[in-house]
């Protein structure tokens, strides 16, 4: 299970190497998208980058130097749960964003002082961008939890960000069923896509 107990990601696909060299293809994803396209144990796979990158709010001068910063694919959000703000009544997917917000969980919100409509600029190797604060998530699911403070986006905005365009480093299956139910089929989903891979050597679960 990864995500920091979201409960919501039973098998993770990924490169072991460190660096750059973790980065794969982004129409991968395909690969597995189509593999289970018919099977109802699983009902959900989405891909991402991840990166640690660091970032200050600009309304309060506050900083984190160490931000993570995933960037899911839009239209796969579907069986990964929603995004709710922190009394839970309303909720955001990633595909609501424009190219200029992002989403602060509750962790990340509170280490920058940040607030709905602030301005957060993210250093990235390539230069300073600066975001709109369009929504705060309570934790759980894609928003994370635990110690992480998380800046969430689409993949095509991270991938812009980055420079990475056409790659991501992660995918996540989700199983079919709560918390129990999934880590029931984990294992023998988890057997399947280790003899798909085989020979790839991408994925670690």
């Amino acid at each position: 299970t990864a995500l920091e107990g979201s409960g919501y990601v039973d098998e993770t696909i990924e490169l072991p190497n460190a660096g750059s060299e973790r980065f794969f293809p982004e129409d991968t994803v395909d690969n597995f998208v189509d593999m289970f396209k018919d099977d109802t144990r699983v009902d959900g796979i989405i891909s991402r980058i991840g990166v640690f990158l660091p970032a200050m709010n600009i309304a309060t001068n506050r900083t984190e130097s160490r931000m993570t910063v995933r960037g899911y694919q839009a239209n796969r959000q579907d069986g990964f749960g929603d995004i709710l703000n922190l009394s839970g009544d309303q909720s955001i997917r990633i595909s609501d964003l424009r190219e200029d917000e992002i989403i602060l969980n509750w962790n990340a919100a509170d280490v920058l002082g940040a607030r709905i409509g602030d301005s957060v600029s993210i250093y990235a190797p390539t230069g300073v961008t600066s975001f709109k604060v369009r929504f705060i998530a309570k934790h759980g699911g894609l928003a994370s939890g635990g110690d992480t403070k998380l800046i969430l986006m689409s993949l095509a905005q991270l991938q812009d960000l980055t420079t990475r365009h056409g790659l991501i480093d992660w995918i996540g299956v989700s199983n079919q069923g709560g918390i129990e139910e999934g880590l029931s089929l984990s294992k023998e989903i988890g057997q399947e896509l280790r003899i798909a891979l085989v020979d790839k050597s991408i994925a670690r679960q």
